[in-house]
């Protein structure tokens, strides 16, 4: 942790931004990395995705509040069986984080894109979606999670005959 730390602050001081890819499991180092200055994590999603929600637990409070534009979620309990059932659906999904940032002691901000392929959705192709998370921590853990992203570029643009009503009206607006 020393060694990365005086490498990506070299990096940092000079305004360069650290990028990390990695294909071993994670999962449980992704705090230190953060510490340690990597601002744009590409974990391989195979060994830190979707066959980690049982992991949640170690992260987020039981009482967590979590909110994206299309749900809200109270409970560790309900969390878990949010992602579950959303995941299910899924044949791929995974994260990249641009920027990791502390606001206070029991803040942050968390710049990512989400990546996913839904067999109905876009024609199976990935579809990726930029969007930030503002987390609250109590007792070390996420008690508060607010997703921020644009909803239609996530779901309603690829829904086949609803997309091209929300494409042409974005085309009209822009």
């Amino acid at each position: 942790k020393p060694a990365f730390q005086r490498v990506f602050g070299l990096a940092r001081d000079r305004g360069a931004s650290v990028s990390l890819h990695t294909d071993g499991c994670i999962v449980d180092v992704i705090p230190d990395l953060i510490e340690v200055g990597v601002t744009t994590l590409n974990p391989q999603d195979l060994v830190n995705g979707l066959d980690n929600l049982e992991r949640l637990a170690e992260l987020y409070h039981p009482e967590v509040q979590f909110t994206d534009p299309l749900h809200q979620v109270h409970g560790l309990a309900a969390l878990e069986a949010y992602c579950s059932n959303l995941y299910s659906n899924l044949k791929s999904v995974r994260f990249e984080f641009s920027q990791c940032s502390p606001v206070d002691d029991e803040q942050a901000l968390l710049c990512w894109t989400l990546y996913y392929r839904h067999p109905r959705l876009a024609g199976g192709r990935e579809v990726s979606v930029p969007g930030v998370s503002q987390v609250w921590f109590r007792d070390a853990k996420v008690y508060r999670h607010r997703d921020h992203y644009d909803a239609g570029a996530l779901l309603y643009e690829h829904i086949p005959l609803l997309g091209s009503v929300i494409r042409l009206l974005k085309r009209r607006l822009t």
